[in-house]
């Protein structure tokens, strides 16, 4: 109680000199700095008060469940005592909750909105923290939209706060429920920012907050179909913030449904072949790749170069490459010239590409190769001679 004395005496303090809404710059901004990191404190305090009144109710409702008809002196102390502990604790949550709205609607609620993007910034932050620290309190609709509306702020140094503070809320799982009306709210907003947003550092946040908003389950297909095309981006930092992202949904929404389609596909043919990995995912990735323009692929590519590791394996993007799309497995030609056995260079159906995508995959292992003859991602800036040689004539044997 003597913290919570403190602190109503600084308010008043800072309350009777007016510094929240002087017109002097740095009292104002001292001031609610000092302000809102008292109110951080706060939700600390509020939050173990809270546990330790949960923990209270519970075990005074234990008892007098256990010793309903007793008349043990003891176990009625012990009653008493928690009866006592329960109420202290009820006033002191209470007695929170009042600071809590002094606090907030006193000084949040107006520096907010400050002329100064700095102070806006820092209460954007603080309140992040607060949700954080007390979800309890802070984690409903009506505090959150605060966070939203500074998305729109003028300033990016406000913006870029907001995201952060986002990022901080949407890494916890437990988080996620909460913040659903919220994300159908500001999601076209945060889409808008990761695709057209002019300051660089803030479209390169959003797109990394989206892409945990994305892992939580929270974008529709006609929203992830969007921000994947910045894969082919201008923007070397934006190709490479929006990798991550892109591989997830290669992998998670893209190549997984496809591999069990050419298992089922498989199995269904009784075929005898050693089920080809390799190909599962270079037939699956390079189907979403080609859907753009082919001058782009390159610039794909580079920036999924760290993300996936099938994109290093040129052997079997060669061996993939070396086989005849064209052909059908089940023609009576291929019959008649083989008997029973397929074409040496046949392929099943289920990895058979179009000439599109066989077009794509050609400039896919151009790009590939070019990388592993310059790996950006090498400790080593520059490959010997040797070395570039070497890789050369393997490639040139194989194919």
């Amino acid at each position: 109680m003597i913290l919570l004395s403190l602190l109503t005496l600084t308010l008043n303090v800072f309350v009777i000199l007016k510094l929240f809404s002087s017109a002097f710059r740095p009292f104002r901004h001292t001031a609610a700095a000092i302000a809102l990191y008292l109110l951080s404190c706060l939700c600390e305090v509020a939050q173990e008060v809270r546990n330790e009144l949960n923990i209270a109710t519970r075990q005074l409702t234990s008892e007098q469940i256990k010793n309903k008809n007793s008349r043990n002196l003891r176990n009625q102390d012990r009653m008493s005592s928690l009866r006592s502990k329960t109420a202290e604790l009820t006033e002191k949550k209470q007695q929170l909750e009042s600071y809590f709205n002094d606090f907030f609607n006193g000084v949040f609620i107006h520096r907010y909105r400050d002329v100064e993007a700095v102070i806006r910034a820092e209460c954007v932050k603080e309140l992040g923290v607060w949700i954080v620290k007390y979800p309890d309190r802070f984690l409903e609709d009506k505090v959150t939209r605060y966070l939203g509306w500074q998305l729109s702020d003028k300033s990016p140094i406000a913006r870029v706060e907001a995201i952060r503070s986002l990022s901080r809320l949407y890494i916890n799982e437990t988080f996620i429920s909460g913040l659903r009306n919220f994300t159908e709210r500001f999601k076209p907003r945060l889409i808008e920012m990761a695709l057209r947003e002019a300051e660089l550092s803030v479209r390169i946040t959003t797109i990394s907050l989206l892409t945990q908003i994305y892992k939580a389950g929270l974008l529709e297909d006609e929203d992830r179909d969007e921000l994947s095309h910045l894969i082919y981006s201008d923007l070397p930092k934006v190709r490479k913030s929006i990798a991550p992202f892109v591989k997830d949904l290669l992998d998670e929404d893209f190549i997984s449904s496809k591999l069990t389609k050419v298992q089922t596909f498989l199995s269904s043919n009784d075929t005898k072949r050693k089920n080809r990995s390799a190909s599962n995912e270079i037939v699956n990735s390079v189907k979403l790749i080609g859907d753009v323009k082919n001058n782009r692929i390159a610039l794909a590519i580079e920036a999924l170069w760290g993300e996936m590791e099938i994109l290093h394996d040129w052997h079997s993007l060669a061996e993939y490459l070396s086989k005849d799309h064209s052909l059908t497995d089940n023609s009576s030609t291929a019959k008649e010239s083989q008997g029973e056995n397929d074409p040496i260079d046949a392929i099943e159906d289920c990895y058979r590409l179009s000439e599109r995508e066989e077009s794509v995959l050609v400039q896919v292992f151009v790009a590939c190769l070019k990388l592993m003859l310059v790996d950006p991602l090498s400790r080593d800036k520059k490959k010997t001679e040797a070395q570039i040689e070497e890789i050369r004539e393997e490639v040139s044997r194989k194919m």
